[in-house]
């Protein structure tokens, strides 16, 4: 696995078709290292937007905002600096949904001004956390973004944007797999019932 943000934009490099040599793109000295850190960030965020991995997955309590909305709600939190992807609000099976992100605000009356519990994805910098399909996604991304810097080849260019398109959802079908399944409750009394007396259609 990478260690170090230079082993994935050396990785995105390699399906641009490139023997990149990405060292540090924190402190890029190489006009490769400036632009793979101009589009790391970018990236980076897409990937995290899109795929919504377990390892940036987190819950925190907002504290409500001193102002208020104009009209519509009550309340109101900063939305946080580092989020990604606004997951929801309380526990999941809660599904509650009676909140609205505007503005750089979460508003909702839902707790009346008390700490909001929130779930959201955050922006994670530390490569070491990153799982392997995430680093395939993130690789990916990257690539589609800095071929044409590094290639000016429009035809390499389509083949990473569909690639891209083809890689995507099965990378986030892969990191899905370690969401806890839903438990269907069935009643065998009912369908015993069911199938011991089933529906007929009386003509008038």
């Amino acid at each position: 696995m990478p260690t170090v943000k230079a082993d994935i934009c050396n990785l995105a490099g390699s399906r641009c078709g490139q023997n990149t040599t990405v060292e540090d793109i924190d402190s890029p000295d190489k006009p490769i290292e400036k632009i793979f850190a101009k589009w790391w960030i970018p990236s980076l965020m897409m990937a995290l937007k899109e795929m919504k991995p377990s390892f940036a997955a987190t819950r925190r309590y907002l504290t409500v905002d001193a102002s208020t909305p104009e009209f519509g709600y009550s309340y109101q939190y900063a939305y946080p600096a580092d989020c990604v992807a606004f997951l929801g609000i309380g526990d999941i099976q809660d599904k509650e949904n009676s909140y609205t992100p505007e503005e750089g605000f979460i508003r909702t009356d839902a707790y009346a001004g008390e700490p909001l519990p929130a779930r959201m994805i955050i922006l994670v910098n530390d490569v070491s956390k990153y799982t392997p399909e995430f680093v395939e996604a993130l690789s990916w991304y990257l690539a589609a973004n800095v071929n044409m810097e590094i290639t000016k080849d429009v035809q390499k260019q389509i083949y990473l944007d569909a690639a891209l398109d083809k890689r995507r959802p099965q990378c986030a079908s892969v990191d899905s797999q370690e969401n806890r399944p839903v438990r269907i409750s069935r009643s065998k009394f009912k369908e015993s019932r069911s199938s011991s007396f089933p529906q007929r259609n009386y003509k008038k």
